[in-house]
């Protein structure tokens, strides 16, 4: 197993150790690693973290491989909900310091045709009404602190055709410089209804 170190990109603070994945599941399960070792490909999206590339063996035509990308997780929510409870959705991005977010929620990912677009920003979002309500929604909104942190907390409705559900959330950081334009964008992470 390799194991990864975690630096802040803004001032190179050794933030943690996270273990290299076993697999890319649920888009492509258990591919063997390349005996290339994970590259650095800098701070591709601006988060103020670095991304990595690993290549991914693939059962295939010779010469053919798969690359993954990874990134530090910059939107963290619970995976679970209960009907009726209040969470927080906590933003971690350094390069966002002191800049106005904007949280989104939807009921779906679009993988294939990128969801929801901010300029030249795909959020990979349905857009759908729960798109629509997060887009106006003062509460999903704020200013990241002087290093990057910012935080909002939603509500579920106690609605049991909620409960099963998945919805995933992602926040875009505007550039102080441009209003409306997009710095950055955090992370995907999706939470369960229970």
């Amino acid at each position: 197993i390799h194991r990864m170190w975690v630096f802040r990109g803004a001032d190179g603070t050794l933030l943690d150790f996270e273990d290299w994945p076993a697999d890319l599941a649920p888009f492509f399960s258990n591919p063997p690693w390349s005996t290339i070792f994970p590259q650095s490909l800098g701070d591709v999206d601006g988060d103020g973290y670095l991304e990595w590339s690993a290549r991914a063996g693939y059962a295939g035509p010779p010469g053919i491989f798969r690359l993954a990308i990874f990134g530090r997780r910059t939107l963290t929510i619970p995976p679970k909900v209960e009907l009726g409870a209040s969470f927080d959705l906590d933003l971690d991005i350094p390069t966002g310091a002191s800049c106005p977010f904007h949280l989104l929620l939807s009921t779906g990912l679009d993988w294939l045709g990128g969801g929801y677009a901010l300029g030249v920003w795909d959020t990979f979002l349905v857009p759908d009404n729960l798109l629509a309500w997060s887009l106006g929604h003062p509460p999903l909104h704020g200013t990241l602190d002087p290093l990057g942190f910012g935080s909002a907390t939603l509500t579920v409705p106690n609605q049991p055709s909620l409960s099963g559900r998945s919805f995933p959330a992602r926040a875009w950081i505007e550039d102080p410089a441009a209003p409306g334009a997009v710095r950055t964008m955090s992370s995907l992470a999706t939470f369960t209804v229970k």
